[in-house]
């Protein structure tokens, strides 16, 4: 790897910790087929069963919607729907909050049919996470995904890591250059995007998913098939 992560000039390195954004979305998913694993949840479970409060602008929809609807991106919300509650960090919404607001973001298309990426219901999925386990989900994925993949230098929110030293400065182009600039920081729902980690790290995770032993029953069984076809890690299948 090659260039500076810091104003200060620090070099990058395999070691080097960055915010993997939206990847985080896969260790939620994973996350879930392992409580899935334990007969503690379903893909069908109904997301009112684990979040009484939980609404969407449609009744039947409120009432129909899954486990399996948090993660596939066809709730009928057009994208990004609500983002603006949570990015940029200026916004002072809460968890509570966005799970109230759900019910008044109006659909821009039917339910279940048809594609479009949200965060907002990631956020939920990691809500569902801590309600069952009891844990937070960013501990609950230290403690039952990164841990035993010996993701060492990983954490579920940039606050949570314990060496901050080799990390990566935020970037974005000010007035024509790459600047480095304020960190924008999330405050929940790290379910949708919060992971710090490094190639180094990143790659003990894909080598479990090319592999599927590292983990074992824990995550593999349930996110590489169900009746043997695949439901976790590719979009097709969700909607057969």
């Amino acid at each position: 790897m090659r260039g500076s992560f810091s104003e200060n000039g620090g070099k990058v390195d395999e070691h080097t910790l960055f915010g993997i954004a939206s990847n985080s979305k896969a260790f939620t998913s994973a996350a879930l087929a392992i409580l899935m694993d334990e007969g503690k949840l379903t893909w069908d479970d109904k997301v009112i069963d684990y979040i009484p409060e939980f609404r969407m602008y449609d009744p039947y929809v409120t009432e129909a919607f899954t486990i399996r609807d948090l993660l596939t991106h066809r709730s009928g919300l057009g994208l990004g729907a609500g983002d603006l509650m949570f990015w940029p960090d200026s916004s002072n919404f809460t968890m509570k909050d966005i799970i109230h607001n759900l019910r008044y973001l109006k659909p821009v298309s039917g339910f279940r049919t048809k594609y479009d990426y949200d965060n907002l219901l990631y956020m939920v999925a990691g809500e569902v996470i801590e309600r069952v386990s009891g844990k937070p989900w960013e501990v609950f994925v230290e403690e039952r995904i990164m841990k035993p993949l010996g993701m060492n230098r990983s954490a579920g929110s940039y606050s949570r890591l314990a060496d901050k030293v080799n990390v990566i400065d935020a970037h974005a182009p000010v007035n024509g250059k790459v600047q480095v600039i304020s960190r924008d920081m999330f405050r929940f729902g790290y379910s949708a995007g919060g992971i710090n980690s490094s190639v180094a790290d990143m790659s003990k995770w894909v080598m479990m998913q090319l592999n599927r032993v590292s983990m074992g029953r824990m995550v593999a069984n349930s996110c590489s098939a169900r009746n043997g076809r695949p439901i976790c890690g590719a979009r097709k299948p969700f909607f057969q």
